[in-house]
């Protein structure tokens, strides 16, 4: 998995390629802490390059969403899920929990 990074006006955009499973999902996580830590909790993450995200990967988002919520802080919106990836987040119920955007572009446009 490869996690870039860059910052604009209103928020942070994150962009994630390869595979989000166990192994890779505690990479991710230390990504959005940092971000967190340092009180940035706009965050858009562009997943167009992700072909997996397992239920580490899911949960690494959805923690990251309940900082980001707490207090109205901030939000974490998601772009460019291929259908595979989407459908794991309805499958699990965890689609309600996130703003989809089909592009970094428009997620980032969102802040």
């Amino acid at each position: 998995m490869d996690i870039s990074h860059t910052s604009h006006n209103r928020c942070e955009l994150i962009t994630v390629s390869g595979r989000i499973d166990s192994a890779t999902s505690d990479q991710l996580e230390s990504q959005i802490k940092e971000l967190q830590d340092a009180g940035k909790f706009n965050v858009a993450a562009d997943l167009s390059g992700v072909d997996f995200i397992s239920s580490r990967g899911l949960w690494v988002l959805i923690e990251a969403q309940k900082k980001s919520n707490h207090g109205d802080q901030g939000k974490i919106v998601l772009a460019g899920l291929s259908e595979k990836i989407k459908s794991s987040f309805e499958l699990v119920g965890m689609d309600k929990f996130f703003t989809y955007y089909e592009d970094a572009l428009a997620a980032v446009g969102s802040f």
